[in-house]
């Protein structure tokens, strides 16, 4: 079992994660992504292009605010129950993922995408082109 994720490795896996299952449900008559992701591909082209699609689709963006309402909901959760500090450190730590170090919400945009490493089967997110929506 590999413990390094490539990119978009729901797409090759056939996965439906969050944000397939938003574009698919707010775009039923748009068949791209449902397409793509029954192709199990492994091509770095296709995939962006998907990832590509789902920013478009708003998919990403309504993933991002999901997480923002879950994370507020946990806090809510912890604070009721008594405040464990274990737990509020793991919340935190997954807030990491969807916010930047400033406490905005992390939105990711086409021009994040990094295309350098398309035959490497990786492309990274450039973190300076953030779009901030504070907390």
């Amino acid at each position: 079992m590999s413990l390094k994720k490539t990119f978009a490795e729901d797409l090759t896996e056939g996965k439906f994660s969050y944000p397939i299952v938003r574009a698919i449900n707010d775009y039923p008559d748009d068949n791209q992504v449902m397409n793509i992701l029954s192709q199990h591909t492994s091509n770095s082209s296709l995939k962006l292009y998907c990832v590509k699609h789902l920013l478009e689709l708003g998919a990403l963006e309504q993933t991002v605010l999901k997480l923002a309402k879950l994370e507020e909901r946990c806090s809510q959760l912890i604070v009721k129950y008594g405040n464990n500090p274990l737990l509020s450190e793991v919340i935190q730590k997954l807030t990491d993922l969807h916010r930047t170090p400033d406490g905005h919400l992390r939105f990711i945009t086409p021009r994040d995408l990094n295309y350098d490493s398309l035959d490497h089967n990786e492309i990274s997110i450039a973190s300076d082109h953030i779009d901030p929506i504070p907390k």
